[in-house]
């Protein structure tokens, strides 16, 4: 899902009495869910929409349903409009009146773009896949680690060489050694 990590969202607990001012603000005051949620630091205006019909104050705010459950051949009708270049997945979500394009890569993840054209391959086998990955992982961590390495190999040859130049003013004599002299 496009390297976005799921994230637990915090359930805070409000009051009764936060409630009812919240619904009397939006239903006898006027005034707007979204402008109530971030006066009296609530969640969301849907929250404030689901008080408002399950404390029974107005049938009009039904709540939005959350979780919609799309049967397999909608998923795979959807993807195949995509795949085949017919929409974008933008115009897929606006026209199926999905919540996300982010479903419908999934969807496509997980039917493997190959169902499209109508020809189904199994997935690569996962572990073999998973081995790769993870081999190819391995080495992506070895070459950062011997690349910090050299860098920090670099930086102390370049003290030792101030150092040894610092030394060399201060005593007067050359420190360096000469290579490839006969004593």
């Amino acid at each position: 899902m496009d390297n976005k990590e799921t994230e637990k969202r915090e359930f805070k607990d409000y009051s009764e009495a936060l409630k009812l001012t919240a619904c009397n603000a939006v239903l006898k005051d006027g005034l707007s869910l979204t402008y109530v949620a971030k006066k009296y630091g609530i969640r969301s205006r849907n929250t404030i929409k689901n008080w408002i019909y399950s404390l029974g104050l107005d049938s009009n705010y039904k709540p939005s349903k959350l979780n919609t459950r799309h049967s397999e051949s909608f998923k795979k009708e959807v993807c195949h409009q995509v795949a085949n270049g017919r929409m974008t997945k933008e115009q897929a979500m606006r026209h199926y009146g999905l919540r996300s394009a982010t479903n419908i890569t999934y969807w496509m993840k997980k039917y493997n773009i190959s169902i499209l054209e109508d020809t189904y391959e199994e997935p690569i086998a996962s572990m073999k896949f998973r081995k790769v990955t993870s081999d190819t992982e391995k080495i992506r961590k070895e070459n950062k680690l011997l690349k910090q390495e050299l860098e920090d190999a670099l930086l102390r040859s370049e003290v030792n060489a101030m150092i040894i130049e610092l030394a060399s003013k201060q005593l007067g004599i050359d420190i360096r050694k000469k290579f490839n002299t006969k004593q």
